[in-house]
C-alpha cells in the first residue's frame, strides 16, 4: 500500500476503488473556486456501494473504534467519512466489507464497514521521511480546462513528515510515532453587489418596455412629497468605505444598470497536522495491550471569506479550525489456540471551531443592516460557532474455533453526547425597504406608473436604501437552559445524548471444502436521542395533537370531544428505547468442481466462486436529523421579536 500513488495521502481513496462503488456524481471543480492543489478537476467526493442508500452504508472504524460521529452519518459516505484522516504513512491495513456479514462491526447499523489499523512497531527500528511537493509548473493542464480554454489551476502544496517505530523493551514494549503536516495557500473568490456611482446619488436607471433607457431621481421624487430626500449620513459613510476598496477587486456589470458585482480574490492559508502514536505491550506471549492516538488538526485562516476586501468590515471573515482525535485501547487474549478474545474501547472526538477571532464583538453595540438594494457593510455574518461531539465506545468479541465451525459472539456499546454552540444573538437586525402599507409607496406608484413592476420595485428599494427606510426590525433572544428564561444576548447550547448496546452471535461453518455457510443474529437496543437540559417539547399525548377535535375524527365539523386545552410539555425524554431490533444474516459461498467437461471449460478450473446472501439491518438515524426535524433546526429555542 505504501507504493500506491494515493492522492492527498488519504487511504480512503482506496475505498473508492472497491467493486460496487459508484460516485453520486463526480464533483466538477471550477477554475475560480479551486482552493487547494491536491484536487483535480474531477474526483469522487461521495458515492454509494451496491446502490444502497448513502445514509444506510456508513460505517468505518480505526483500530476498532468508530471513526464517524453518529450526528452526521445520515449524510452518507463521503471523502471525509472518518473524523481523523487515515494517512498513508500511518495505516497498516484497510478492509472494506461491502456485504457486511461480520455482525460485530461498528454499531451494527450499517451494511458496509471499512476497518483500518494503525501501524505498530517491531523489534527492528524502521523510519521514513517524505515530501510531497506539487506546483503549477510541474503539471500539465487538464483535459477539461483545455476544452474550456482555461489556464492551468494554481497548485501549491507542501505535504511532508516522517515516522519511526521500534522496540522500547525488546519483545515486550513497542512504539510507532508519526508527525506530518500539509501546508497549502488557498485562494477563494468572494463577491458583493455594489450600487453604481449614479445610483449612490439617487439617479435610478431603468429600461422601458420598448427598450429605451430612462432615468429618475428617487430622492427628488420622494422629497417633492415631503419625504426624506438626502442620503443618510451613515449610508454615505458606508459608500465611502465601499468606494475605497473597489480597486482591490474586479467590477462587472449586471443585467440591472444600477448594480455592479465586485469580485475579489481572498488569500488564505491552510495548515493540517497529523500526529499519531501507538504503543504495544506484550504482557505474555498470549496477551497483548495496545494504545493508539490519532489526530487531525486544521488551521485555516480566512477560510470563511469576507464579503468585502480591505477589511472595511472587521467581523466579515473568520477561520475554520477543526481538531479531531481518536483514541483506542485494545486487548488481544489468546486463551488457547482455538479460543481468542478481542476487546476494544475508545474515544472519538469531533471538534470544530469557526470564526474564533470574532468573539470580541460587543453584542450590546452590534447591529446588522439588510439593504433593499446592494450589499451593506454592516453585517455580522462571521460570528463564532463551535461544536463538540464526543463518542465513547466499547466492543468485545470471543472467537471460538470448533471443528468446522468458527463461532463469534460478543457485544458492543456506544454513547455520544453532542454539543453545539450556535452563533450569539440578541442584537437588532434592520431590514430596509418600502412596505406596501407605507404611504411613500403611492408616491412612487404615481411618479413611475409607466416604468413597469420590476423597475418600480427597484426604485423604491434604492430610495429606501439611500435614506435608511426601515421596513422591519427583528432580534432573537436565546433560551437560557439554566433559568428557562430568554436571555438578552448569547447563544443557545445544544446538548443531546444517545446510547446503544448490541449483542451478536455468528458462525462460519465449513460444510464442505467447497461450501461455506455464514449465518448469525445481531440484536441492538437503541436508546432515544434526547435533550439533556429538558428544553425540547412535545405534546402530552396523541390526543393533544388533535386538540379539541375528537381523536381520529376527520372532516366532521362539530366533533369536539377532544382535548380542550392541548399542551406542549418540555421534558428530557420524548421517545422510548427501541428494544426490538433483530438483525439476522445468512450467506453461502460455493466453489463448484470444474475439473473437466463443459462446465470446466466455461468457468475455468478452481477459478469460480458463487456467493449469495441475505441480511437485515436496523438503521439508526443521525442525531442531526432529529435536531432538524424535531426542533425545526432550533427555531423553538429562540424568542423572535419584530
Amino acid at each position: 500500500m505504501v507504493g500506491l500513488p494515493i492522492q492527498g495521502r488519504n487511504v480512503f481513496n482506496l475505498a473508492f476503488t472497491a467493486p460496487g462503488f459508484a460516485t453520486t456524481p463526480l464533483a466538477v471543480v471550477s477554475q475560480t473556486t479551486l482552493s487547494q492543489g491536491p484536487q483535480d478537476n474531477t474526483i469522487p467526493t461521495s458515492g454509494t456501494y451496491n446502490n444502497l442508500p448513502g445514509a444506510a452504508i456508513v460505517g468505518a472504524t480505526l483500530d476498532g473504534v468508530p471513526g464517524i460521529s453518529n450526528r452526521f452519518k445520515s449524510a452518507g459516505f463521503s471523502y471525509g467519512a472518518v473524523v481523523v484522516q487515515p494517512r498513508l504513512e500511518n495505516i497498516a491495513e484497510m478492509t472494506v466489507q461491502t456485504s457486511q456479514m461480520d455482525l460485530s462491526g461498528g454499531a451494527g447499523t450499517s451494511s458496509l464497514q471499512i476497518s483500518m489499523v494503525t501501524r505498530r512497531g517491531t523489534n527492528t527500528y524502521h523510519g521514513r521521511l517524505f515530501e510531497d511537493f506539487r506546483n503549477t509548473a510541474l503539471n500539465a493542464n487538464t483535459w477539461i480546462n483545455n476544452a474550456n480554454r482555461l489556464s492551468r489551476n494554481i497548485i501549491k502544496l507542501n505535504d511532508f513528515g516522517g515516522s519511526i517505530g521500534g522496540p522500547i523493551l525488546k519483545n515486550k514494549l513497542f512504539f510507532y510515532a508519526s508527525m506530518a503536516a500539509s501546508i497549502a495557500p488557498l485562494s477563494r473568490i468572494s463577491s458583493a453587489t455594489v450600487l453604481s456611482p449614479s445610483a449612490q446619488q439617487g439617479i435610478f436607471t431603468y429600461r422601458t418596455a420598448s427598450g429605451a433607457t430612462q432615468t429618475a431621481n428617487v430622492l427628488q421624487i420622494a422629497g417633492a412629497a415631503g419625504y426624506p430626500s438626502q442620503v443618510l449620513s451613515s449610508i454615505a459613510g458606508q459608500f465611502t468605505k465601499i468606494n475605497s476598496v473597489l480597486n482591490l477587486g474586479t467590477l462587472t456589470t449586471t443585467s440591472d444598470p444600477n448594480l455592479l458585482t465586485l469580485n475579489h480574490v481572498v488569500p488564505a492559508r491552510q495548515t493540517i497536522k497529523y500526529p499519531a502514536l501507538r504503543l504495544d505491550y506484550n504482557l505474555r506471549e498470549n496477551i497483548r495491550f495496545s494504545l493508539v492516538y490519532n489526530q487531525t488538526k486544521t488551521t485555516c485562516d480566512s477560510c470563511n471569506v469576507p464579503t468585502w476586501p480591505g477589511g472595511i468590515n472587521p467581523y466579515d471573515k473568520g477561520a475554520v479550525n477543526p481538531n479531531n482525535r481518536i483514541v483506542s485501547f485494545s486487548n488481544d487474549w489468546a486463551i488457547r489456540p482455538t479460543l481468542v478474545n478481542q476487546f476494544h474501547a475508545g474515544y472519538t472526538g469531533q471538534y470544530s471551531n469557526f470564526n474564533p477571532e470574532n468573539r470580541t464583538v460587543d453584542l450590546t453595540q452590534a447591529s446588522t443592516q439588510a439593504w433593499a438594494y446592494g450589499t451593506s457593510v454592516i453585517q455580522l455574518g462571521r460570528l463564532p460557532v463551535s461544536s463538540f461531539y464526543p463518542l465513547l465506545s466499547a466492543n468485545d468479541s470471543l472467537l471460538w474455533q470448533k471443528g468446522s465451525h468458527s463461532f463469534t459472539l460478543g457485544g458492543t456499546w456506544w454513547r455520544e453526547q453532542d454539543h453545539y454552540w450556535n452563533s450569539p444573538s440578541g442584537y437588532p437586525r434592520y431590514t430596509f425597504g418600502v412596505n406596501s402599507q407605507d404611504p411613500v409607496a403611492a408616491v412612487f406608484n404615481s411618479a413611475l406608473s409607466s416604468a413597469g413592476t420590476t423597475p418600480l420595485a427597484n426604485a423604491q428599494a434604492l430610495w429606501a436604501t439611500l435614506v435608511g427606510r426601515v421596513s422591519a426590525v427583528s432580534t432573537t433572544r436565546p433560551l437560557n437552559f439554566a433559568t428557562k428564561q430568554y436571555k438578552p444576548f448569547g447563544e443557545y447550547d445544544l446538548n443531546e445524548l444517545q446510547r446503544s448496546v448490541g449483542f451478536f452471535l455468528q458462525d462460519r461453518w465449513r460444510v464442505l471444502p467447497s461450501l461455506t455457510l455464514n449465518y448469525g443474529l445481531r440484536w441492538d437496543i437503541i436508546g432515544d436521542d434526547h435533550d439533556v437540559n429538558g428544553d425540547y417539547t412535545s405534546t402530552r399525548s396523541v390526543a393533544d395533537l388533535w386538540g379539541p377535535t375528537t381523536l381520529g375524527v376527520s372532516f366532521q365539523p362539530g366533533a369536539l370531544s377532544g382535548v380542550q386545552d392541548p399542551q406542549m410539555v418540555a421534558r428530557v425524554h420524548h421517545y422510548q428505547t427501541s428494544w426490538t431490533n433483530p438483525e439476522p444474516a445468512i450467506a453461502v459461498a460455493w466453489s463448484p468442481k470444474t475439473e473437466g467437461g463443459i462446465l470446466g471449460k466455461l468457468l475455468g478450473r478452481d477459478k469460480t466462486v458463487m456467493r449469495a446472501g441475505f441480511s437485515m439491518r436496523s438503521y439508526n438515524e443521525g442525531q442531526q436529523d432529529f435536531w432538524a426535524f424535531g426542533s425545526s433546526s432550533g427555531v423553538f429555542f429562540t424568542s423572535h421579536s419584530v
